[in-house]
């Protein structure tokens, strides 16, 4: 499986986590359950000036921890040279050119995984000098993973999903806001997961996370 040669030392693959393992040693085997003690997390900090004439550019930082460092690490050793991996991914941010690429702790396994872009990505300008911009700056989801119609088994990922974007907008005293995105909180009932959402407006900052 191409993903262990990314793991770290003491972690097992995705795919073995289906609940309960075998031990066997010199006094006999028992079973025994098999809990995941990384989880899958991205942390995404996207820091941007937008100009007069509507343009913005800054650093979009990208840090992967446990398992997410895994999948990532694996899809930048299928894309070869830094260029190609720019490209590909200003063809999952269709507004972004990206001018610069860095990365760091790839080869330590036991490290997050850290990756910095800069980038410059027009607003859309409307009519009475109102400009929109979209606050979907990641890539997201490009398609629903649950296309059954029934489920005969509980929704499971092996191992925790943890993503946190956090969005910083520096504008001009030109600009004013002139409206947020509501305030969103959402929760799966027993626990099983919450989506939050806010966002505001102190001086010329705009922050959203």
């Amino acid at each position: 499986m191409p993903s262990m040669t990314f793991l770290p030392f003491g972690s097992i693959s995705i795919p073995c986590y289906n609940g309960i393992g075998r031990v066997m040693n010199s006094e006999g085997s028992f079973w025994m359950d098999i809990n995941p003690t990384e989880k899958d997390r991205r942390a995404t900090m996207i820091s941007l000036n937008l100009s007069d004439n509507g343009e913005m550019a800054g650093n979009y930082y990208a840090t992967y921890f446990g398992y997410a460092a895994v999948k990532q690490r694996k899809e930048i050793a299928g894309v070869p040279g830094r260029k190609k991996l720019s490209r590909k991914t200003e063809s999952l941010h269709h507004f972004w050119t990206i001018t610069s690429y860095e990365r760091t702790g790839e080869d330590d396994l036991s490290k997050p995984l850290v990756e910095n872009w800069c980038s410059v990505n027009g607003v859309r300008s409307g009519r009475n000098n109102i400009s929109y911009s979209t606050r979907f700056l990641s890539a997201g989801t490009e398609t629903n993973p649950f296309k059954t119609d029934t489920r005969m088994f509980p929704v499971d990922f092996a191992v925790p999903l943890d993503e946190s974007i956090t969005i910083v907008i520096d504008f001009p005293e030109s600009f004013e806001v002139a409206s947020m995105p509501d305030q969103v909180g959402l929760a799966i009932p027993k626990a099983g997961g919450r989506y939050i959402f806010g966002s505001q407006v102190m001086g010329n900052k705009l922050t959203g996370k």
